[in-house]
């Protein structure tokens, strides 16, 4: 009786493995794809749940936008979420303060958002201040510290090599404005000039 074997050829065998690699590289980059996608999504709905929380403390404090004050005036120095987390807990899930793409490096409320350095300002005063309308004016945005890699919480004018505005969806960031919509900017807007309080540097690849 003739044994049948069920093995395979080398020919069989190249085939094979040329499917399998053909098929990885189709299925896993667009996984990311959708990943980054869902990602992106995610963020957005972050920094509306982070402006929720800057409305409120605004509503209990006389119209007053939480205080985010520059590093290099370090009088007053207070990070926006060391005053929604920890004084205040308008937000309570310190997951929101920080875009899903960018995995902490250390526990620390001001690896978060970016914002511009303020002490105490009347929102009701920013647009008059700024000659911007709330819907041009930049509150929130996806942000890196290019030295550090820890804190994000800061961005700052176009001079500036450290904070800065950081364009990690599909070459866009998620800004939040301070009429409470959310969306992604392409770099080339933010350096027009077009959006208040000033131009922002601006971090396209990392």
């Amino acid at each position: 009786m003739k044994k049948i074997t069920l093995g395979l050829t080398s020919v069989e065998i190249l085939i094979l493995v040329g499917l399998v690699s053909l098929g990885t590289g189709i299925f896993f980059p667009e996984m990311a794809r959708i990943k980054e996608k869902v990602n992106q999504a995610l963020c957005i709905n972050n920094l509306k749940q982070c402006y929720m929380a800057h409305m409120m403390y605004a509503a209990d404090f006389n119209d007053y936008l939480v205080p985010n004050e520059n590093p290099r005036q370090p009088d007053y120095p207070r990070v926006w979420t060391s005053v929604l987390i920890g004084y205040y807990k308008y937000i309570t899930d310190s997951r929101i303060v920080h875009c899903p793409s960018v995995e902490p490096q250390q526990a620390s409320i001001s690896f978060c958002y970016g914002s511009w350095a303020r002490n105490f300002i009347k929102i009701g005063e920013l647009s008059e201040k700024y000659r911007k309308p709330p819907k041009d004016f930049i509150l929130l945005a996806d942000s890196w510290a290019t030295n550090i890699q820890r804190e994000m919480w800061f961005f700052e004018e176009s001079k500036g090599k450290n904070y800065v505005i950081h364009c990690r969806h599909d070459g866009k960031a998620n800004i939040l404005f301070l009429d409470g919509h959310a969306e992604p900017i392409e770099p080339e807007r933010l350096k027009k000039g077009e959006f208040a309080p000033f131009i922002p540097a601006v971090l396209v690849d990392m």
